[in-house]
């Protein structure tokens, strides 16, 4: 019977994640249906790691720092062969550090399935495929275990760099000068997601005009949107005040050290206390359960000739008609099948909720994709909406005067 440790490393910005947590019991799941047993021990990035934690009788162990990544059965199934085979330390590569990315768009969990199962129908299980700590081949992403996302080890190797090196915490440990000769194989495939909470979104600049004075985040992250709009906009010869919203406490801590202020908590519950220019809520509004409230709200926000504009996934994109086609509803952290979406939206959906919701002065503009040349018949058809199957979201612009 193959049983399984996973030692699941998180900091605290994770902890208070919905999205991540997510992430973190879908690769739990993915390791219950390849080994027999599985127990989980979540360690802080900067805990001491103890012998102890090796008291229990599983064979091998799953390391997984605090990186958001995806992870398959069918790539953990490959990693145990290869460390069954070879007793080496099998570690995945990158989907974006092979061409799969653009044959298999990543869109839904389908799409990185299809891309992993083309990898490993290809992975060639030869000797230069594997590395030490001193130097990587072409086979692998890093020289260093520390900065491999997961890993796969039978626990008598793990544990003897824990004997060798003393109590630290598992991220120093896995330095390759504490690794000696440990030998790591590239074997299966991860996706590793965006910073959930770092991202920039240049895009919106364009909905944004020259003279917009304030502007309120709702969801702001780490606030870098809002920081980048006001470096913009003061270029312009305009300063601008930025106030953010987010519920992560752990990250709202970030934006409060660039931004104007940031409020912590729902914005289903809070009240900014001020008006705006601008309320901006990117890949946000599909996550509220009180839409039409948020924007009745939202519009009260607004100083006179003021615009609410969202970015909207939308439902009707390709990868998700295919994936229904094939029987699937996949949920992910981060992506159009958010796994804290509430709504799901399309182009018409969304008009018809503005003009439910009381406006008329309105913009809704595509945010385009590539379709596949290989799509079945049925994307052929008279009735086929190939705009909106083209469509991976939507920008929002609401006039409210």
């Amino acid at each position: 019977m193959a049983a399984l440790l996973v030692l699941d490393l998180r900091t605290a910005e994770h902890r208070a994640s919905l999205e991540l947590e997510y992430l973190r019991r879908f690769t739990i799941g993915q390791a219950r249906k390849v080994f027999d047993r599985v127990r989980v021990e979540t360690l802080d990035v900067d805990e001491t790691l103890r012998p102890t934690v090796f008291e229990g009788d599983e064979q091998y162990v799953l390391v997984c720092d605090q990186s958001p990544v995806l992870l398959d059965h069918a790539s953990l199934e490959a990693m145990l062969r290869c460390v069954e085979d070879q007793a080496l330390v099998a570690a995945p590569r990158r989907l974006d550090s092979t061409d799969l990315g653009s044959r298999f768009p990543m869109f839904t969990l389908r799409g990185y399935q299809r891309a992993e199962a083309d990898y490993l129908a290809h992975d060639a299980h030869d000797a230069h495929d594997a590395h030490d700590a001193e130097g990587a081949s072409d086979g692998s992403d890093s020289s260093a275990p520390g900065a491999l996302p997961i890993s796969l080890w039978r626990r008598e190797d793990l544990a003897s760099v824990v004997d060798r090196v003393g109590e630290a915490p598992l991220t120093a440990l896995m330095q390759a000068e504490n690794l000696g000769a440990v030998s790591i194989a590239s074997r299966g495939l991860i996706h590793q997601f965006i910073d959930y909470y770092g991202v920039v979104r240049k895009d919106v600049l364009e909905f944004i005009d020259d003279d917009c004075g304030s502007i309120l985040e709702i969801g702001c992250a780490r606030g870098l949107t809002s920081s980048f709009l006001r470096q913009e906009l003061t270029a312009r010869g305009r300063e601008c005040r930025v106030v953010g919203v987010e519920m992560n406490a752990e990250v709202a801590r970030d934006a409060a050290t660039t931004l104007d202020r940031v409020l912590v908590g729902d914005v289903q519950e809070l009240e900014p206390d001020e008006t705006f220019d601008v309320v901006l809520a990117l890949e946000l509004f599909e996550h509220l359960t009180e839409n039409e409230r948020f924007l009745e709200r939202a519009s009260r926000w607004l100083r006179p000739g003021g615009s609410i504009i969202l970015s909207v996934p939308n439902v009707g994109h390709f990868s998700i008609v295919e994936d229904l086609i094939e029987g699937r509803w996949d949920y992910l952290p981060i992506g159009l099948l958010c796994y804290t979406h509430y709504r799901f939206f399309t182009r018409s959906t969304l008009e018809d909720w503005l003009l439910f919701c009381g406006f008329s002065d309105f913009e809704i503009v595509a945010q385009k994709t590539e379709v596949p040349a290989d799509l079945g018949a049925w994307a052929s058809s008279e009735t086929a909406d190939r705009e909106s199957l083209a469509t991976s979201g939507f920008y929002v612009v609401i006039r409210c005067n």
